[in-house]
């Protein structure tokens, strides 16, 4: 009997020890995946704040650029050169540039851009001479100014010639992306470029709404085409004022500022 009321204690003391074993190793287990999850979240919260301070930071930069612009002064390029590279003033230089015919004479003209820093830069158009050499043919000191950073892009545009036209293109945003193209031809009339159409699309990223203004500036019209997921899709078009915009005088940012009033009042 005593030998039973041994071999009983012993094996409820293995049986103690086993329970909080497997107790602990539970235990042990849970606190292992839930300091994981606390460790993996915080990584992501350190990413996040990097990325937002690195944002504020660029915002901040841009900000103080902004009051220490550089903008090009047309006198300062020159009205004829033999090579490309001599159109870049003093202290600016070429960051790109675009080839193609743009005043039908079949000759390689080409559309710079010229930069001063990483926030400054303007646009420079020179014509081909069959002779030899380049002329100057357009200065366009804020065609390119665009203090509107985002998370698609800094908002500058970039530059190509299609058709026989200087084509500005590029994206803005974030939850509301935007894309926004402009279109300039010669007018040998008035010897400048006049702004003859321009594209805004608007996407919801959230949603997938999609608008589309498309503008003509040599008939006036506007044509309003606003899609949906599961809806039917909508096109209007209107009569828009006439107007008469050359690149020499455009300024970038501000064309668009007015244009997003506008777009509020559609």
């Amino acid at each position: 009997m005593a030998q039973n009321r041994r071999n009983y204690r012993g094996w409820l003391g293995d049986f103690r020890i086993s329970v909080r074993h497997d107790f602990g190793r539970l235990f042990s287990l849970e606190n292992y995946q839930s300091e994981k999850k606390s460790m993996k979240l915080k990584f992501y919260q350190s990413l996040f704040l990097i990325a937002a301070l690195g944002f504020a930071f660029n915002q901040t930069a841009a900000a103080q650029a902004v009051d220490e612009r550089q903008i090009l002064n047309a006198a300062d390029v020159p009205v004829e050169g033999a090579a490309i590279e001599d159109f870049a003033p003093k202290n600016w230089k070429i960051t790109s540039r675009a080839s193609g015919d743009l005043n039908g004479d079949r000759l390689a003209d080409w559309v710079l851009i010229v930069a001063a820093n990483d926030f400054d830069s303007a646009l420079i158009v020179i014509f081909k001479r069959a002779s030899g050499g380049f002329t100057r043919a357009a200065v366009a000191p804020n065609a390119r100014r665009c203090d509107c950073g985002s998370v698609l892009g800094d908002g500058t545009p970039a530059i190509k010639i299609e058709r026989g036209q200087i084509v500005f293109f590029g994206s803005s945003g974030s939850r509301e992306a935007q894309e926004k193209r402009m279109r300039f031809r010669w007018e040998a009339a008035a010897r400048r470029f006049l702004l003859i159409g321009d594209d805004l699309e608007t996407i919801d990223r959230a949603v997938g709404d999609t608008q589309t203004i498309s503008s003509n500036y040599l008939t006036n019209l506007q044509i309003i085409t606003e899609t949906a997921p599961r809806k039917r899709d909508r096109k209007r078009t209107r009569k828009i004022p006439a107007q008469r915009i050359y690149l020499d005088e455009l300024d970038y940012q501000n064309y668009w500022e007015q244009f997003e009033e506008q777009r509020e009042n559609l």
